[in-house]
């Protein structure tokens, strides 16, 4: 076949997104693979195509994957609908050192600034948080604010992937942390899918959500009761007994709050002596953020943080954690498609470039 870059090659409708670049094939997609990436970045196919075909024609045959991806993010830089210029805003504190957080990434919609700090990377949402009463009622889990961005649309469909998903953090902790928990807490446990999987092993579990809907839904499908509130009032009134979890897990929860380090340090209370504390956080580090700039998919009104390997390590040992397993990974990478499984983990996962950043911690005190 005549090598033509950025002209799609023709073969099996199963894979229709066979792009070529510079003789070589750059980039191989499913139509499932395309589906991700146009309704996470919030994009047409068309915007999609543009991007890729810019890429296949800034490559050079046999580009090393950094190369790769520096032509990619310069593609995408040309076809974003979400990149805008950065507005003069004031730095703000950074809540995980000394440091300050400078305007860094600006969003057309829903508009948002966010900063990071110079000291540890920390990303920090400047401009555009949606209000906290987002988080009440049964519509957060239904649907996607188009002002803000926040939510989830249809989260009870993606039951079966979630237990899924659950489980595997479960073995990734069980490996990590030597044993397999007896009691576990979950903080923004949401419908229950994690306590869910977790029962299924025998682990007994508690679950704390801000939602009540959240709690009712967990109630619905699994027969689990859940406090509703806060983790901090739990304890105080003794509804949530403090240090009696040898686990407490917090999955894309300490984004949401306006202070994760005071709510590592409630969850350092609940756990018991060597307990182990397992965190999954939207990642500042992600090879993602550098391509796509403020399409990164975390970057929504709700998410007032994201962290870097440093930025969870200074707050975890503020409240007297120190980090035992560390790993970024993603279990549906845009990046697919470009980049092969191996380059992935070998150039993206192991370098700490994943956008879900995963941490273990063990109680010290």
């Amino acid at each position: 076949m005549l090598a033509t870059p950025g002209v799609e090659a023709p073969g099996d409708p199963g894979d229709p997104w066979d792009i070529i670049g510079d003789g070589a094939l750059v980039y191989r997609a499913s139509e499932a693979q395309v589906a991700l990436v146009t309704r996470t970045l919030g994009i047409d196919r068309a915007t999609w195509r543009r991007a890729v075909e810019g890429y296949a024609g800034r490559l050079r045959s046999g580009a090393p994957v950094p190369e790769r991806l520096e032509a990619l993010r310069a593609s995408w830089a040309d076809c974003s609908p979400h990149a805008a210029a950065l507005p003069a805003c004031s730095p703000r504190p950074c809540p995980c050192c000394e440091g300050a957080a400078e305007p860094w990434i600006a969003r057309r919609a829903p508009p948002l600034v966010m900063g990071r700090c110079a000291g540890c990377g920390h990303g920090l949402l400047l401009e555009g948080a949606a209000s906290a009463s987002v988080y009440q009622g049964p519509g957060y889990y239904q649907r996607v604010d188009p002002e803000t961005g926040a939510g989830y649309a249809g989260y009870e469909d993606e039951r079966v992937y979630r237990e899924g998903k659950a489980g595997r953090l479960l073995d990734w902790i069980e490996r990590a942390g030597g044993a397999r928990p007896r009691r576990l807490l979950e903080g923004g446990s949401g419908y229950g899918f994690t306590r869910r999987a977790a029962e299924a092993r025998g682990i007994e579990t508690a679950g704390v959500d801000v939602n009540p809907h959240a709690a009712l839904v967990a109630r619905r499908l699994y027969g689990l009761d859940t406090h509703v509130g806060d983790l901090a009032s739990g304890l105080d009134s003794g509804a949530i007994p403090a240090g009696s979890f040898d686990l407490v897990i917090y999955q894309f929860v300490l984004e949401h709050l306006a202070d994760p380090g005071a709510e590592i340090a409630v969850a350092a209370r609940a756990l018991s002596p060597g307990g182990l504390l397992a965190l999954v956080v939207p990642s500042a580090e992600a090879a993602e953020v550098t391509v796509f700039g403020a399409s990164y998919r975390s970057l929504r009104g709700d998410h007032l943080h994201l962290f870097t390997r440093r930025s969870i390590a200074r707050l975890l040992g503020r409240a007297g954690l120190a980090p035992v397993a560390v790993e970024t990974a993603c279990n549906l990478h845009l990046l697919g498609g470009f980049l092969s499984a191996e380059e992935l983990d070998r150039d993206v996962y192991q370098v700490g470039r994943g956008p879900d950043l995963t941490v273990l911690a063990r109680e010290m005190r």
